[in-house]
């Protein structure tokens, strides 16, 4: 990186001049890549750690004083701070939200703890299934729309995303909802073919 051509890019990049903003990117995106081609974040696949990454580099444009003359290792550190909050978040919500979160006593010690991935593995397996549509109808509405968006009509999250205007992390997170919501449904009805 040619230390002085970024910090001119970045004094025009700060007046909205759009192409100094588009060889900012270019510039970056070597070290944008290898970061986000070595960290592993659940709910996000490549291309979303490559856009966080992005969004700091914009934010450190608008925020950067043009005198101190270091943007190159501001933005990186900056980057990188992104990339570890992002980490340190996903590493604390699988401890708190996971199986890891269980703790085990006599009751739970013979119970088997299913895996949200076996989970979607079970909805997928069963979306041919009539009956699934049964539980499904009892689900609320956002719940039944992104379920029959993934499953049913098989599309990415990244497009519900995009077609809600909605943060990808969010979309993954209603995601999970619904599918925690479905499980309880379809386990209360097995509980109950059980009983009666």
């Amino acid at each position: 990186m040619d230390y002085e051509q970024i910090e001119h890019l970045v004094v025009a990049a700060k007046t909205n001049e759009l192409k100094a903003k588009e060889m900012l990117m270019i510039e970056f995106t070597p070290f944008i890549r290898n970061l986000s081609r070595k960290s592993i974040v659940h709910g996000y696949d490549r291309e979303d750690l490559q856009n966080e990454c992005y969004r700091t580099l914009f934010k450190c444009i608008f925020k950067y004083n043009c005198e101190n003359h270091r943007f190159v290792g501001y933005a990186t550190n900056a980057i990188k701070n992104t990339m570890n909050n992002l980490i340190k978040v996903s590493v604390k919500r699988s401890s708190a939200e996971g199986a890891q979160a269980l703790i085990m006593d006599e009751r739970m010690e013979n119970k088997l703890i299913e895996d949200d991935e076996l989970f979607e593995d079970r909805i997928c397996n069963q979306a041919y299934n009539s009956s699934i549509k049964d539980f499904i109808s009892e689900l609320n509405d956002t719940d039944k729309e992104i379920i029959n968006f993934v499953f049913f009509e098989e599309k990415q999250l990244k497009e519900y995303s995009a077609l809600k205007e909605v943060r990808y992390t969010t979309v993954v997170n209603r995601k999970n909802t619904a599918l925690k919501n479905l499980k309880k449904i379809m386990d209360n009805h097995n509980a109950s073919q059980y009983i009666n």
